[in-house]
């Protein structure tokens, strides 16, 4: 008798840190809104993208764009290998999505990997040839930074004026 009693606590133990397991990595509204809001920090929608992505309640068009906003906040933060694992990520979902490509290659330009962020731009143009992207700059030539801001990116005070900061893409409210 005391061998059932012991399995049973065992598994209402199992059941309860997996629900609270589960609990925790469920998204409030806020941090659904800051990661979807353009005006957010970007520690705030690094916080706020990774509960979205733990979350598991989007659809796969808004998961490729919470990987993609939260791999802005990475970049604006320079933490350059997260920024790339994160576009990355947005691109195995939604594997045209020209602004991530964009971005990307906004990442590897400023790891100086110049072939691999011209090769981004160029898919970038593939997708969208009527949005005018960054041009990639020919490396060796002065600056290496795209001549030409994207229509999804902007300036952030304090930032240069010729530094593209990207901006984030904001989702309908509904969920699938």
């Amino acid at each position: 008798m005391a061998c059932k009693v012991h399995w049973a606590y065992r598994a209402l133990m199992v059941s309860a840190l997996a629900f609270a397991a589960a609990s925790a990595l469920a998204q409030t509204p806020q941090q659904r809104e800051i990661c979807y809001r353009t005006s957010a920090a970007d520690d705030q929608t690094i916080g706020g993208c990774t509960a979205v992505i733990q979350g598991g309640k989007e659809s796969q068009d808004n998961l490729a764009i919470a990987y993609y906003n939260r791999g802005i906040g990475y970049q604006n933060s320079k933490d350059y290998e997260l920024a790339l694992k994160d576009y990355d990520q947005a691109l195995r979902l939604r594997p045209a999505y020209s602004s991530a490509f964009n971005n990307r290659g906004n990442v590897f330009q400023s790891l100086r990997q110049y072939e691999r962020a011209i090769q981004d731009y160029d898919q970038a143009t593939r997708i969208a040839p009527n949005d005018p992207l960054p041009s990639a700059a020919t490396p060796g030539a002065g600056s290496a930074r795209p001549t030409r801001p994207s229509p999804i990116s902007t300036k952030r005070s304090g930032s240069s004026p010729t530094t593209p900061m990207p901006t984030k893409t904001a989702v309908s409210s509904t969920t699938t």
